[in-house]
């Protein structure tokens, strides 16, 4: 996970390449997409801007993004 954390970490989020947009929903999707591609295990996403703020990336038939 430490890849997609350095490219998170302190950088403009528009700049990522993939991320359409910065919003939660788009940015927990965008983080569950990098993930399993190193970490296939990986099926959800918890983003949290503040409590009960947020979105939940999963796969599946629930999926791609809710948010919370």
């Amino acid at each position: 996970f430490n890849p997609i954390f350095k490219a998170l970490d302190h950088h403009p989020l528009h700049e990522l390449p993939g991320l359409d947009d910065c919003d939660t929903a788009s940015l927990s999707h965008w983080i569950l997409t990098e993930a399993r591609k190193v970490l296939p295990q990986v099926d959800r996403v918890d983003l949290y801007e503040t409590r009960g703020s947020g979105a939940i990336a999963l796969l599946g038939h629930e999926g791609p993004a809710l948010p919370i």
